[in-house]
């Protein structure tokens, strides 16, 4: 593996054209984006989407709350039911075992 040396000298002589670089911008397509936000924020319709952003937010939020008390309803309801089930299982079966107890006394 041979290593080169970045770092020496280039006579004159050796440079055929020298050309000064300017950079622009690499990236323009964020600079547009960029552009078009502000111009957004500027405008006065910015005021007007930025209520409806947020009566939007409000509105969605109603609903997913509203919704969440209704799926959590049913699953204590759901619960409850199969828990007084089981319940009942269990006092029907307590309820045979004495009675069989009983009778072999």
């Amino acid at each position: 593996m041979t290593m080169r040396n970045y770092t020496r000298f280039i006579p004159g002589e050796e440079i055929d054209g020298v050309a000064q670089w300017r950079f622009g911008a690499v990236d323009t397509a964020s600079m547009l984006l960029a552009a078009q936000a502000e111009a957004r924020e500027k405008s006065p319709h910015s005021a007007h989407s930025e209520t409806a952003r947020q009566e939007g937010f409000a509105d969605g939020f109603a609903q997913g709350h509203a919704k969440a008390i209704l799926d959590g309803q049913h699953q204590i309801d759901e619960f409850l039911q199969n828990q007084g089930l089981e319940n009942t299982r269990g006092f029907v079966k307590l309820f045979e075992t004495a009675q069989a107890r009983l009778e072999s006394a």
